[in-house]
């Protein structure tokens, strides 16, 4: 890409309703190359819409979505979004829990699009030696011939991310990534973002303060589906305005 471009991510005036509920109201966000951005705000707030118009799920009454500030995402179906580069992570993992955590991995190639494709057909040298580095980079090397409905809560979430990863994305998406997880997982979650976060962009919804703390570069906080406050973690931990909407019942929950 060139070195011009700055933003991976440039929304302007986006505006989303629902039933008369403006989800996002008039919503700007911008996000640079190889920034970790974590977005937090109350439940309502417009965390989870903004990811939907980004991927394509929830289509906006107005406003920009562009992609390297060149290609517009809001004309775009969801498959020719991922196939960008943009990969989207949901709360809930949604994994193949019949299949071993290497098969997971296989089904998601992109150049394998079918269960028995990636059962059944012959892989590559290279691509055995790609899955088992993003099984490595995820911490289930160990249990790569493992049936994934067998792993823990956590690890669920880690193929799942897992999943993404082998389809090279420049843009990762990943919504309350360590919600369900114990606190050994969490310390666990922020060193694999941490890990894959170089040569890529990640953007991150998450309630969990002391992981965001942990983990971010830029955080971006959501009110009614606007920008309340955008900075450091300090900077927005510090705002009046934060403190009373919103961090306040975050400081009771993380303690």
């Amino acid at each position: 890409m060139s070195e011009q471009v700055k933003h991976i991510l440039y929304i302007e005036g986006l505006t989303v309703s629902f039933d008369g509920f403006k989800a996002l109201d008039d919503l700007s966000f911008y996000v640079e190359e190889n920034e970790l951005r974590v977005v937090i705000g109350p439940n309502g707030a417009g965390k989870s819409t903004l990811l939907d118009v980004i991927c394509g799920k929830t289509k906006p009454e107005k406003g920009k979505v562009l992609f390297y500030e060149k290609i517009d995402l809001t004309k775009m179906k969801e498959h020719e979004i991922a196939r960008l580069g943009i990969g989207r992570k949901f709360q809930t993992p949604s994994v193949y829990e019949d299949l071993t955590v290497f098969e997971n991995l296989a089904i998601s190639y992109p150049k394998r699009k079918t269960v028995f494709n990636a059962v059944f057909s012959r892989l590559s040298a290279q691509d055995k030696e790609k899955i088992e580095k993003v099984l490595e980079s995820i911490g289930l090397i160990d249990k790569m011939h493992f049936k994934a409905g067998l792993l823990s809560h956590g690890e669920k979430q880690w193929l799942e991310i897992g999943m993404i990863l082998i389809q090279d994305p420049k843009l990762i998406l990943l919504d309350e990534p360590v919600a369900g997880m114990s606190a050994k997982e969490r310390e666990k979650t922020v060193g694999l973002l941490k890990k894959i976060a170089p040569g890529r962009s990640l953007v991150v919804i998450e309630h969990d303060m002391e992981f965001v703390k942990n983990i971010a570069q830029r955080v971006t906080v959501l009110h009614q589906g606007k920008v309340l406050c955008e900075g450091s973690v300090q900077r927005v931990h510090n705002d009046p305005k934060v403190q009373e909407v919103y961090l306040g019942g975050y400081k009771v929950a993380a303690n």
